[in-house]
């Protein structure tokens, strides 16, 4: 997967990094294991009702399981449409997972000072790599999704140049 990142840099300050897809066999196989987690307690949350046997220990099961079923379909979406949206402003930086059905949160970076990097990532053989951003040599910031480091140099020269009176030294 190559993505230009110049031109998309270039015309709106925003990046948005795909997250590679996992195949077809490991996403349905996600899926489908999510199923039970789901249907199961709002399987038994039904019948309880229906039986009259709420419970406290019956609301903080289901709870558990509904959290454990939220976050496998988060895990979920992001193997299949996961999207790192990353804006750029003058001394501001915004960052945003885009999971498709969802957003996840708005986190957002105030800065004087601002350094790029590029972090190897999995096997040497892959060449991959991740974007790793300092702010005022206090927070950093890395990105999820892995790209070619080609792909990461080219995007870290147009960072530098659009940052360059704010780079550190």
């Amino acid at each position: 997967m190559r993505i230009d990142f110049a031109n998309q840099f270039e015309r709106i300050k925003t990046s948005a990094l795909p997250h590679k897809k996992r195949t077809f066999k490991n996403r349905n196989a996600s899926y489908e294991s999510n199923r039970p987690n789901t249907n199961l307690p709002l399987g038994g949350f039904i019948a309880n009702v229906l039986n009259d046997g709420v419970t406290l220990m019956s609301v903080i099961f289901y709870g558990i399981f509904g959290l454990i079923a939220w976050y496998m379909i988060r895990v979920s979406l992001w193997n299949t449409y996961g999207t790192e949206v990353i804006h750029f402003q003058k001394n501001k930086f915004n960052y945003a997972a885009n999971y498709q059905w969802f957003k996840g949160s708005l986190k957002e970076f105030d800065f004087e000072n601002i350094d790029f990097t590029i972090q190897k990532a999995g096997y040497e053989e892959d060449h991959k790599g991740v974007l790793v951003i300092k702010f005022d040599e206090k927070e950093m910031f890395e990105t999820v999704s892995k790209f070619p480091l080609s792909d990461l140099e080219i995007l870290l020269i147009n960072l530098k140049a659009l940052y360059s009176d704010q780079t550190l030294e």
